[in-house]
């Protein structure tokens, strides 16, 4: 059809960090474990960026958060870090994340619980400050063409948005996928 995309027969999330991705994917990986199987649907890993081969072969969905609920939680994540002695599984991102923040002179202290809620205020302003940029940073490395997604997932709204992209990439790619 004049001025429609081509129909794409495949879909391809991509998991951003701290969007919601782990239960995305395992909704995914429980309720359409045929079409990870047959092809029909890939997932990209956090380090895997999406490329121009994906956007035109692949109905690319991925996830998106309020940037001051992701900050939060990724400050929270740090600390968690911290209470296990930095022992959690030796991810590269985990290893770059602790080294880039907590081996940082200025941030010494931004990842070290316990504390009063005032200082623990202050070690999250510390935190918000000394990681300005990192949210824009996720998207322009690993989805360097936003525009390349087709449909996003808001984590506020994981389960509705889920299924509008489902029947979304369903409908542009015409019967029989995601049938029923």
């Amino acid at each position: 059809m004049e001025g429609q995309a081509p129909s794409r027969s495949r879909i391809i999330y991509k998991h951003l960090a701290k969007t919601g991705g782990q239960a995305i994917i395992s909704t995914l990986r429980a309720q359409h474990a045929d079409l990870l199987r047959d092809g029909t649907l890939s997932i990209l890993r956090e380090m895997e960026p999406v490329t121009a081969k994906d956007a035109k072969h692949a109905f690319v969905v991925s996830s998106v958060r309020n940037p001051c609920a992701l900050y939060v939680s990724l400050w929270a994540w740090g600390v968690e870090g911290m209470l296990n002695n930095g022992s959690r599984p030796k991810g590269r991102y985990n290893i770059d994340f602790l080294h880039k923040h907590s081996s940082n002179p200025q941030l010494a202290q931004v990842f070290h619980p316990g504390g009063n809620d005032t200082q623990r205020t202050e070690q999250m302003r510390k935190f918000t400050r000394a990681s300005a940029g990192e949210f824009s940073r996720r998207y322009r490395d690993y989805v360097p063409n936003i525009g390349a997604v087709d449909c996003w997932i808001h984590t506020e709204r994981l389960d509705d948005d889920l299924r509008h992209c489902l029947a979304a990439f369903a409908q542009q790619a015409q019967p029989p996928y995601l049938a029923g």
